[in-house]
């Protein structure tokens, strides 16, 4: 986070950023041979943007200041390190850590995207069925299997029942814990509430 001793009133993070955008902030108008490099460039730029405005949270909102600062910095680990492969750039010596970071960075971040899609495939393949009705309480089943690539420590489900217009008519739960990959599960809800469909949101925890 942007701590440190400050110039004129501008933390050290801002500083940084002010001094590539001053490097890269006049190529944003400037016509490339490349276009694709061109809009990346242009996405770069954006993306430094980004993190100045979440600067301007730090005292005021730290929780928006986090989510535009790291969201920022992850998908600039992610330009930085296509830039390296795409180019073959090469860097001196003394900056090689600071290279080494931000592609290490950017391949926790594809793994993280990775796992978040897995999640949602998973998640997705839940269908539940009726599976008891009994003096106007319902019992709905289904069947998880995790197929995601990380042992599960919990799934945990919120789930919307719908009336045919989309409405919300109440919100059940539904959660299992340790899930190993490729292992199934059983879930289930009870509700007293006729419904036309349903949504789900969920988290997923990892050991």
């Amino acid at each position: 986070k942007p701590s440190g001793s400050y110039t004129n009133g501008t933390s050290p993070f801002e500083q940084c950023i002010d001094k590539e955008l001053n490097l890269l902030e006049e190529y944003t108008d400037k016509r490339f041979e490349d276009s694709s490099l061109q809009e990346r460039a242009i996405s770069y730029i954006n993306l430094l943007k980004q993190q100045k405005e979440a600067l301007s949270y730090y005292t005021a909102d730290y929780e928006k200041y986090m989510e535009l600062w790291e969201d920022a910095y992850y998908s600039r680990a992610q330009a930085i390190a296509a830039f390296i492969k795409d180019y073959q750039l090469e860097f001196p010596e003394k900056h090689q850590k600071q290279v080494d970071e931000f592609i290490n960075t950017a391949k926790v971040v594809e793994a993280n995207n990775e796992f978040d899609e897995a999640c949602k495939k998973m998640v997705d393949n839940i269908s539940f069925e009726l599976e008891e009705s009994s003096y106007g309480l319902y019992t709905y089943s289904a069947v998880v299997e995790n197929t995601t690539e990380k042992d599960l420590s919990s799934l945990m489900l919120d789930i919307n029942l719908l009336d045919e217009d989309g409405v919300i008519i109440e919100t059940t739960y539904s959660s299992v814990n340790n899930i190993a990959v490729g292992q199934k599960a059983r879930l289930d809800f009870m509700t007293d509430k006729e419904f036309a469909s349903y949504e789900i949101s969920y988290d997923v925890y990892c050991d």
